[in-house]
């Protein structure tokens, strides 16, 4: 996926969890230079599935990405 964040047109929102094992360096370091509408959020004492694990916290980060 990592060649076609530069596709990217629209706003786009990452998100990585401090214990997430899927999100490389790498990816996080091309999402934020390739996406020129990237948004990077971290997200301290979650793994990849932040939703499930502090919704609340979840849902603030996105609602704030959409205003």
């Amino acid at each position: 996926m990592l060649p076609y964040f530069s596709q990217l047109t629209q706003p786009a929102l990452l998100i990585k969890g401090e214990y997430d094992p899927a999100t490389s360096a790498e990816e996080i370091d091309r999402f934020r230079s390739d996406v020129r509408q990237g948004t990077y959020c971290y997200a301290a004492g979650v793994g990849h599935f932040m939703h499930a694990e502090q919704p609340g916290a979840f849902a603030r980060q996105v609602t704030e990405f959409l205003s």
